[in-house]
């Protein structure tokens, strides 16, 4: 039998990184480290890919007078 007749895959997981759920790294704002709830492991018959769905990056920036 081959391995791919015996393959099930799985449900995509969704991760969502909040901002506000970050922890700030070097006391930067833009940097953030983030735990997962689980970990996520690929078995020894399949690849992971992983892409972003969907991202909301503000536009900000420092008004400077003279």
């Amino acid at each position: 039998m081959n391995k791919k007749e015996n393959y099930t895959p799985r449900l995509p997981i969704e991760i969502i990184l909040n901002s506000k759920n970050g922890t700030s790294i070097n006391n930067q704002d833009g940097n953030k480290f983030y735990n997962l709830i689980s970990e996520i492991v690929a078995r020894k018959d399949e690849l992971i890919i992983i892409h972003l769905k969907k991202a909301f990056i503000p536009f900000s920036f420092y008004m400077l007078s003279s």
